[in-house]
């Protein structure tokens, strides 16, 4: 199901990219989009808006995924859940990256934008798709053991990052609507599939190589107690 589910939702991305890289003008539900929030900008939100995007910004997510792997590896002792959120981060920025090259849609024009102006391609916005990634990815790891009601809760609120980091993309006017719904798209498609990968990763190497993957790597084997020698007084 969750495979299906990945191969539609990357198959809508592509179609909706093939029809983009033959109509370079917005949508219609871009444009109305972009219109709103337009017209209810204001300056006393525009220096929070801006910060907000610069925390949601392509080094910052870098920099964050490090952290949350490093985080992870430290609390299980193994690189398991770390290599799967370092791993969906990267997939998902990959494709994004690639998806921008191949469409190549322009930015919306230079009147929308506030703060500084971003000439790059459009589809997909790869900050969305790096913040949403990112989330999705540390909550699918971080609640796989937990319960439904846990693991409900968490992806929400991952979903609710995403939706923050896509509203200040379209304030600021440097995305379209479809730029943002492509960019959540690709990073609901790495945290679908990445972890089983990852996780069948693992696995093989556990197969292939038995008893002799270190510790660290090998996330089925618990690691040896350290054992302190007994002081005689």
């Amino acid at each position: 199901m969750r495979r299906l589910a990945a191969v539609l939702l990357l198959a809508l991305v592509g179609i909706v990219g093939v029809f983009v890289a033959f109509h370079s003008g917005p949508f219609g539900v871009d444009q109305a989009v972009m219109n709103w929030m337009v017209a209810h900008r204001s300056a006393s939100s525009m220096s929070v808006i801006s910060l907000i995007s610069d925390a949601f910004g392509p080094v910052m997510v870098v920099m964050w995924t490090v952290a949350i792997a490093a985080v992870l590896v430290m609390r299980d002792r193994n690189v398991g859940r770390a290599a799967a959120v370092l791993a969906g981060v990267a997939c998902a920025g990959v494709v994004t990256e690639v998806a921008k090259v191949l469409v190549a849609r322009p930015r919306p024009p230079m009147q929308y934008h506030l703060a500084t102006a971003e000439m790059t391609y459009s589809y997909p916005s790869g900050h969305v798709t790096g913040t949403c990634a990112l989330a999705l990815m540390t909550a699918v790891v971080a609640t796989s053991a937990a319960s439904r009601r846990v693991r409900t809760i968490a992806i929400a609120s991952a979903v609710l990052i995403g939706a923050a980091a896509a509203f200040t993309r379209l304030y600021l006017g440097v995305h379209w609507f479809s730029d943002v719904l492509a960019a959540f798209a690709v990073a609901a498609v790495a945290a679908l599939v990445v972890p089983g990968l990852v996780d069948a990763v693992l696995v093989t190497l556990r197969e292939r190589l038995p008893d002799r993957l270190p510790e660290w790597i090998d996330t089925n084997r618990p690691r040896t107690a350290t054992v302190h020698p007994t002081r005689v007084h």
